[in-house]
């Protein structure tokens, strides 16, 4: 008889603890990372201080724009406040985020770092809209993140293979970046006489990108590769090494003067000058349309 009474007690328990978690499930419809009110909470959520982009673009476009136009006077004043308010916002929203994007994109091509998050496998077309896109994944990295990168090569879950293979899937060129440093050059030529891979280049110069994945692929299955890329590792070590402080400059430099010079300028300037140009244009035309009549 107690045995069938724990029994009934453990099959009760089950059924209360399931209309517990079912009832939970139902109030926390939004809890679910692939539901899109979590995702929408997600682009809504404050960075410390920092108003999301979204947030911005609704406050912006719902309790600044909307109530200028109601209340404006003529069609010109509507004019004006939609080529000037529409424009400003999406200079706000878009405008630095979009030209840091761009810049980080010039500088890794240029130097083959590896600068930035997102899709590096999207087509062409995708990946040009996604530096436009606030709302992407696509965003340069962080200081912190390019300390990571950048430092303690050796902490690479493949070491320097591993290392290259991210320059390479990321936006990055394992060949320029390898070549970008004349010690870190003069060290992976060497590397490079020794241990290059069949079918590759017989010389570092003519070598692509894949070449030197491959030549540290080749270094791994070496039981002598902690001697091998000691002098490699060295140049590594520290968090504030050399190649640390210049992917912090790419990121940084360009994202300041975007933020601190070209929006301001072109908010500043550019855009009253653009807007006074439109407005006397319209006054000109109704003039003269008066004058008609």
């Amino acid at each position: 008889m107690k045995i069938n009474n724990i029994s009934t007690n453990i099959y009760n328990n089950k059924n209360i603890n399931s209309k517990i978690t079912k009832k939970q499930s139902q109030i926390a419809f939004g809890a679910s990372p692939h539901n899109f009110l979590h995702k929408l909470n997600e682009k809504l959520e404050y960075s410390g201080v920092s108003m999301p982009v979204l947030a911005l673009g609704i406050v912006s476009f719902g309790a600044i724009l909307l109530p200028r136009l109601i209340k404006a006077r003529d069609n010109t004043e509507r004019a004006e406040i939609l080529q000037r308010d529409v424009t400003t916002i999406i200079i706000m929203m878009i405008g630095s985020f979009s030209l840091r994007n761009i810049m980080s994109t010039l500088c890794a091509k240029k130097s083959g770092y590896a600068l930035m998050n997102g899709n590096h496998k999207a087509n062409p077309f995708v990946k040009t809209l996604n530096l436009f896109n606030p709302l992407s994944s696509t965003n340069i990295l962080s200081s912190s993140q390019l300390v990571s990168k950048y430092s303690k090569i050796d902490d690479y879950k493949e070491g320097f293979y591993g290392f290259a293979k991210f320059l390479n899937e990321n936006g990055g060129d394992a060949k320029k970046f390898f070549s970008s440093n004349k010690k870190l050059k003069s060290i992976t030529e060497d590397l490079y006489m020794r241990f290059k891979p069949k079918n590759a280049s017989s010389q570092f110069k003519n070598a692509n990108k894949n070449d030197i994945a491959e030549m540290f692929k080749n270094i791994n299955n070496s039981s002598e590769k902690t001697q091998i890329l000691k002098d490699l590792t060295k140049l590594f070590k520290e968090t504030d090494n050399s190649f640390v402080k210049k992917a912090k400059f790419m990121n940084s430099f360009f994202d300041f003067l975007s933020t601190f010079l070209f929006i301001p300028f072109f908010l500043g300037v550019g855009l009253p000058k653009m807007n006074e140009k439109t407005v006397r244009k319209m006054l000109d035309e109704n003039v003269q349309v008066s004058n008609k009549s």
